[in-house]
Protein backbone atom coordinates (compact mmCIF):
# COMPACT_ATOMS: atom_id res chain seq x y z
CA UNK A 1 0.00 0.00 0.00
CA UNK A 2 1.45 3.01 -0.96
CA UNK A 3 0.99 6.29 1.45
CA UNK A 4 -1.24 8.12 -1.30
CA UNK A 5 -3.62 5.81 -0.10
CA UNK A 6 -7.21 7.30 1.66
CA UNK A 7 -6.11 6.76 5.77
CA UNK A 8 -9.82 6.16 8.38
CA UNK A 9 -7.32 7.47 10.40
CA UNK A 10 -8.59 8.09 14.58
CA UNK A 11 -12.43 8.00 13.35
CA UNK A 12 -14.93 7.66 16.07
CA UNK A 13 -15.67 3.80 17.80
CA UNK A 14 -18.43 2.34 18.46
CA UNK A 15 -19.97 3.28 21.78
CA UNK A 16 -18.24 1.23 24.81
CA UNK A 17 -15.48 0.18 22.50
CA UNK A 18 -12.47 -1.37 24.42
CA UNK A 19 -10.15 -2.51 21.88
CA UNK A 20 -6.50 -1.97 21.67
CA UNK A 21 -7.55 0.90 19.44
CA UNK A 22 -9.22 2.68 21.87
CA UNK A 23 -7.35 1.53 25.50
CA UNK A 24 -3.58 0.67 23.47
CA UNK A 25 -0.95 -1.59 26.06
CA UNK A 26 2.25 -0.17 26.06
CA UNK A 27 4.27 -2.59 23.39
CA UNK A 28 3.01 -4.95 20.63
CA UNK A 29 4.60 -7.62 18.72
CA UNK A 30 4.68 -7.03 15.06
CA UNK A 31 1.83 -9.10 14.06
CA UNK A 32 -0.28 -7.42 16.71
CA UNK A 33 0.97 -4.00 15.35
CA UNK A 34 0.42 -4.54 11.80
CA UNK A 35 -3.38 -5.67 12.65
CA UNK A 36 -4.00 -2.59 14.97
CA UNK A 37 -2.38 -0.62 12.22
CA UNK A 38 -4.44 -1.85 9.57
CA UNK A 39 -7.85 -1.60 11.46
CA UNK A 40 -6.66 2.57 11.88
CA UNK A 41 -5.77 2.96 8.14
CA UNK A 42 -8.66 0.51 6.79
CA UNK A 43 -11.70 0.19 9.27
CA UNK A 44 -11.01 -3.75 9.41
CA UNK A 45 -8.72 -6.67 9.11
CA UNK A 46 -8.90 -9.79 7.32
CA UNK A 47 -7.10 -12.88 8.90
CA UNK A 48 -6.58 -16.02 6.95
CA UNK A 49 -6.46 -19.16 8.47
CA UNK A 50 -4.87 -22.16 6.34
CA UNK A 51 -6.61 -25.69 5.99
CA UNK A 52 -5.21 -28.10 8.55
CA UNK A 53 -3.78 -25.14 11.38
CA UNK A 54 -5.65 -26.99 14.48
CA UNK A 55 -5.98 -25.44 17.33
CA UNK A 56 -3.93 -24.07 19.56
CA UNK A 57 -6.27 -22.44 22.71
CA UNK A 58 -4.31 -23.68 25.53
CA UNK A 59 -7.77 -24.51 27.44
CA UNK A 60 -8.34 -26.72 24.25
CA UNK A 61 -5.03 -29.05 25.19
CA UNK A 62 -7.25 -32.15 24.95
CA UNK A 63 -7.26 -32.00 21.21
CA UNK A 64 -6.03 -35.21 19.95
CA UNK A 65 -3.21 -34.87 17.11
CA UNK A 66 -5.74 -35.51 14.24
CA UNK A 67 -7.84 -32.74 15.30
CA UNK A 68 -4.86 -30.38 14.87
CA UNK A 69 -4.63 -31.56 11.26
CA UNK A 70 -8.54 -31.18 10.46
CA UNK A 71 -10.85 -28.45 9.21
CA UNK A 72 -11.11 -26.57 6.13
CA UNK A 73 -9.24 -22.95 5.65
CA UNK A 74 -11.30 -20.32 7.18
CA UNK A 75 -11.11 -16.31 7.01
CA UNK A 76 -12.32 -13.96 9.30
CA UNK A 77 -12.50 -9.92 10.04
CA UNK A 78 -10.93 -7.73 12.75
CA UNK A 79 -12.15 -4.17 13.70
CA UNK A 80 -16.04 -4.32 12.73
CA UNK A 81 -16.81 -4.22 16.10
CA UNK A 82 -14.49 -0.92 16.67
CA UNK A 83 -15.70 1.04 13.93
CA UNK A 84 -19.19 0.38 13.90
CA UNK A 85 -20.13 -1.75 16.54
CA UNK A 86 -20.96 -4.80 13.69
CA UNK A 87 -20.15 -8.66 14.77
CA UNK A 88 -16.80 -10.18 12.67
CA UNK A 89 -17.62 -11.97 9.67
CA UNK A 90 -16.07 -15.11 9.03
CA UNK A 91 -16.23 -17.91 5.97
CA UNK A 92 -14.54 -20.77 5.51
CA UNK A 93 -13.36 -23.59 3.00
CA UNK A 94 -13.01 -21.56 -0.79
CA UNK A 95 -9.80 -20.49 -1.80
CA UNK A 96 -8.08 -17.97 0.78
CA UNK A 97 -7.89 -14.99 -2.07
CA UNK A 98 -11.76 -15.37 -3.13
CA UNK A 99 -12.77 -15.47 1.13
CA UNK A 100 -10.58 -12.24 0.99
CA UNK A 101 -12.28 -11.09 -1.62
CA UNK A 102 -15.57 -11.74 -0.26
CA UNK A 103 -15.08 -10.48 3.39
CA UNK A 104 -13.58 -7.47 2.11
CA UNK A 105 -16.36 -6.76 0.04
CA UNK A 106 -18.81 -7.69 2.47
CA UNK A 107 -16.86 -5.50 5.29
CA UNK A 108 -16.78 -2.37 2.83
CA UNK A 109 -20.64 -2.69 2.69
CA UNK A 110 -20.92 -2.62 6.68
CA UNK A 111 -18.34 0.31 7.00
CA UNK A 112 -21.53 1.85 4.87
CA UNK A 113 -24.39 0.98 6.66
CA UNK A 114 -25.55 -2.47 6.24
CA UNK A 115 -26.21 -4.24 9.55
CA UNK A 116 -26.11 -8.15 8.85
CA UNK A 117 -28.46 -10.18 11.10
CA UNK A 118 -28.76 -14.44 10.93
CA UNK A 119 -30.88 -15.49 8.19
CA UNK A 120 -30.00 -12.73 6.07
CA UNK A 121 -28.73 -13.18 2.28
CA UNK A 122 -26.66 -11.46 0.51
CA UNK A 123 -26.61 -11.14 -3.13
CA UNK A 124 -23.23 -10.02 -5.26
CA UNK A 125 -21.13 -11.67 -2.75
CA UNK A 126 -19.82 -14.75 -4.68
CA UNK A 127 -20.78 -15.09 -8.19
CA UNK A 128 -24.15 -15.98 -9.17
CA UNK A 129 -25.20 -17.26 -5.77
CA UNK A 130 -26.26 -15.51 -2.31
CA UNK A 131 -24.63 -15.95 0.58
CA UNK A 132 -26.18 -16.88 3.60
CA UNK A 133 -25.62 -15.07 7.04
CA UNK A 134 -25.73 -17.45 9.98
CA UNK A 135 -24.85 -17.03 13.73
CA UNK A 136 -21.51 -18.77 14.48
CA UNK A 137 -21.75 -21.48 17.23
CA UNK A 138 -19.43 -20.87 20.37
CA UNK A 139 -17.40 -23.66 19.02
CA UNK A 140 -16.93 -22.09 16.10
CA UNK A 141 -15.87 -18.56 17.96
CA UNK A 142 -13.59 -20.66 20.06
CA UNK A 143 -11.50 -21.88 17.29
CA UNK A 144 -11.83 -19.79 14.53
CA UNK A 145 -12.02 -15.92 15.34
CA UNK A 146 -9.64 -15.79 18.65
CA UNK A 147 -7.54 -12.77 17.25
CA UNK A 148 -10.61 -10.42 17.18
CA UNK A 149 -11.27 -11.57 21.21
CA UNK A 150 -7.99 -10.22 21.61
CA UNK A 151 -8.24 -7.40 19.87
CA UNK A 152 -11.63 -6.15 21.51
CA UNK A 153 -10.88 -7.21 24.70
CA UNK A 154 -14.37 -9.96 24.87
CA UNK A 155 -15.67 -12.48 23.78
CA UNK A 156 -15.87 -12.52 20.14
CA UNK A 157 -19.03 -12.27 18.20
CA UNK A 158 -18.79 -13.40 14.02
CA UNK A 159 -21.44 -13.58 11.46
CA UNK A 160 -20.57 -17.20 9.68
CA UNK A 161 -21.06 -16.25 5.66
CA UNK A 162 -21.89 -20.03 4.58
CA UNK A 163 -22.33 -20.10 0.84
CA UNK A 164 -23.95 -22.57 -1.11
CA UNK A 165 -23.32 -25.93 -3.46
CA UNK A 166 -22.84 -25.13 -7.14
CA UNK A 167 -26.35 -25.59 -7.98
CA UNK A 168 -27.81 -22.90 -5.38
CA UNK A 169 -28.10 -25.09 -2.52
CA UNK A 170 -27.24 -24.81 1.32
CA UNK A 171 -26.58 -27.41 3.45
CA UNK A 172 -29.97 -27.23 5.37
CA UNK A 173 -32.28 -27.56 2.42
CA UNK A 174 -33.71 -29.98 0.60
CA UNK A 175 -32.39 -31.64 -2.44
CA UNK A 176 -28.68 -30.54 -0.59
CA UNK A 177 -25.91 -33.71 -1.24
CA UNK A 178 -26.09 -36.19 1.24
CA UNK A 179 -22.57 -35.19 1.75
CA UNK A 180 -22.88 -32.04 3.82
CA UNK A 181 -24.29 -34.35 7.09
CA UNK A 182 -20.96 -36.92 6.27
CA UNK A 183 -18.54 -34.71 7.25
CA UNK A 184 -17.09 -33.99 3.59
CA UNK A 185 -15.53 -30.69 2.27
CA UNK A 186 -19.28 -29.04 2.00
CA UNK A 187 -20.20 -30.34 5.33
CA UNK A 188 -17.15 -28.65 6.90
CA UNK A 189 -17.85 -25.47 5.09
CA UNK A 190 -21.30 -25.43 6.16
CA UNK A 191 -21.95 -27.02 9.81
CA UNK A 192 -19.37 -26.26 11.69
CA UNK A 193 -19.39 -22.39 11.39
CA UNK A 194 -23.32 -21.99 11.87
CA UNK A 195 -25.42 -22.85 14.22
CA UNK A 196 -28.24 -24.36 11.56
Amino acid sequence: MSNTEPWMGPLPAAPGCDCHVCRPDESYDEQDRRVIDTVLKHGWQVIMVAAGAGCDVPEHQNHSEADHNEGPAFAYTIGLGHRVGHPELLMSGLDHRLMHRCLNGVAERIMNGLRLVPGDAIEGVLAGVPVAVERATDLALAETVTWSGWFHRRKPQALALVWPDRNGVFGWQPGAPSSVHTGDDLGDRATPLSGT
